[in-house]
C-alpha cells in the first residue's frame, strides 16, 4: 500500500479553493474533505431548524448530532445530498457565526482530524481545504498552500456564482460583504491568517489565472517539493 500524505489548502472566501482542491483531488487520485461545507451544513441545518443563528448552546449542541459526509465529490448531511443548499446566500451569510462558536469549531475540528486519519490510513493523498487547515486541523500537512487573489476579483467570482444559482446580487454588495468576510474571518474568528508567509505556506495568488492555470501551478509546487512526479 502507498503512503498518503495531506495537503492543506487554506485562503478567503472566493479565492478558488473549492474549484482547485476537488480538481487536485482527482488529479492525484486522492480524497477531497471541504470542511467549509461542514460548517455550512450546521447553517442549512440551522435555517431548516429555524434556529436563531445567535442561540449558542442549541447550535453547539445540535452540531453533534449531524452527520457529515463526503463521496464523489458530493456533500451529505443525514445522509441527503446538499451539495447545492448549502452554497446560497442564506448559508453563505450564517456560516461565519457558525464557524465563531467555538463548540462548533472544537466538533466539527474532531470529526476532520478522524476523516482525515482514515483516509491517509488507506494510503490515500488527502487533499483538505478551508481557512486554518494547516494552521489547526493539519498542522503537520506535507504540503501547504494558501489561495489568494485580489478582493475585486473574488467578489466577481462570487458574483457569478450566485449568478448561477438565480441570486443576481449586485456587485458592490458582493463586494462589500467579501471584505466583510475577510474581516471577519481574520479579525473576529481568527480562523484565516493574516500572513501566511510566517506559517509555512506556499503562496499562491491566482487573480489573473484560469482554474486549469491554478491547478497546473500547485502541481508544479508538488512537484518541486518531491512529493508527486
Amino acid at each position: 500500500m502507498n503512503k498518503g500524505f495531506a495537503i492543506a489548502i487554506d485562503g478567503p472566501v472566493a479565492s478558488g479553493k473549492g474549484t482547485l482542491a476537488p480538481s487536485l483531488a482527482r488529479k492525484l487520485k486522492g480524497f477531497y474533505l471541504d470542511t467549509g461545507a461542514m460548517y455550512r451544513c450546521v447553517a442549512l441545518y440551522t435555517i431548516q431548524q429555524n434556529i436563531d443563528p445567535a442561540n449558542k448552546n442549541v447550535i453547539e449542541k445540535l452540531c453533534r448530532e449531524i452527520e457529515i459526509s463526503f463521496k464523489d465529490g458530493k456533500t451529505f448531511m443525514d445522509g441527503k445530498d446538499v451539495s447545492e443548499k448549502i452554497r446560497t446566500s442564506d448559508v453563505s451569510r450564517i456560516s461565519p457565526i457558525i464557524a465563531g462558536f467555538s463548540g462548533v469549531r472544537e466538533e466539527l475540528i474532531k470529526k476532520q482530524k478522524e476523516i482525515t486519519r482514515q483516509e491517509l490510513g488507506l494510503g490515500k493523498i488527502v487533499v483538505v481545504e478551508g481557512r486554518d487547515i494547516a494552521t489547526i486541523v493539519l498542522p503537520d500537512a506535507e504540503f501547504k498552500l494558501y489561495l489568494t487573489a485580489s478582493v475585486e476579483a473574488r467578489a466577481k467570482r462570487r458574483q457569478m456564482q450566485l449568478a448561477g444559482q438565480g441570486e443576481k446580487i449586485d456587485l458592490e454588495k458582493v463586494l462589500h460583504d467579501t471584505n466583510e468576510r475577510d474581516k471577519k474571518d481574520i479579525e473576529i474568528n481568527k480562523t484565516l491568517v493574516k500572513e501566511p508567509n510566517e506559517y509555512g505556506y506556499e503562496l499562491l495568488d491566482n487573480s489573473g489565472m484560469t482554474q486549469d492555470e491554478t491547478l497546473n501551478s500547485v502541481l508544479d509546487l508538488l512537484t518541486k517539493k518531491g512529493l508527486i512526479s
